[in-house]
């Protein structure tokens, strides 16, 4: 989503947001009480509903939700093929919530929250054990705004000595290894 340094635009969000919502609700309500076997036609719609959702918020910019949609996508698809490992498998409560989560996420943007995709990242775990996978790395919800740009560099006048340049640098590079250290050890997610 395009962003200034002050707030996101949400212009192009709110021009789509009931396509997506309408999107979500057929998905939700093909998926029912998420009892299906294998093969039902109803993860078909609920898999194409979603892709619709997921199209939208893929050409507004909301990468990290485009991303957990895909996920959540993928768990249909495996579903409808068969390919889920469990019969007691926790495939339909997982997809209602997290279809529910991307609809909270989008009030929240709506409402002038910051996109957080990282914050879905209990659920996103949770799709993906349903899909048999066991390594999930936070990174995978991490898509910072890039289009954030550093300060100017200081003016030739306030240029370091070399020394202190050296002195400066490795104090940044400590400060910035201690709160990767903190966000790398942090459980909560």
């Amino acid at each position: 989503m395009s962003t200034s340094s002050s707030e996101q635009d949400l212009g192009p969000l709110i021009w789509v947001r009931g396509e997506i919502d309408l999107a979500l609700v057929r998905a939700a309500e093909a998926l029912g009480d998420g009892r299906h076997a294998a093969g039902a036609e109803a993860l078909k719609f609920a898999q194409t509903h979603l892709h619709q959702a997921r199209g939208a918020l893929a050409i507004v910019g909301l990468d990290g939700l485009t991303h957990f949609c895909d996920a959540l996508e993928q768990l249909f698809a495996d579903w409808h093929a068969g390919k889920l490992s469990d019969t007691d498998n926790p495939a339909g409560p997982v997809a209602q919530r997290a279809i529910s989560a991307v609809r909270s996420h989008l009030d929240e943007l709506v409402a002038g929250g910051a996109a957080q995709p990282m914050r879905l990242m209990p659920l996103y775990r949770d799709i993906m054990a349903a899909r048999g996978e066991s390594v999930v790395a936070p990174s995978e919800l991490f898509f910072p705004d890039l289009t954030l740009r550093p300060p100017p560099a200081p003016s030739a006048a306030a240029a370091l000595s070399p020394l202190d340049r050296a002195r400066a640098l490795r104090s940044a590079r400590s400060q910035f290894e201690r709160g990767l250290l903190r966000f790398l050890r942090d459980d909560r997610d």
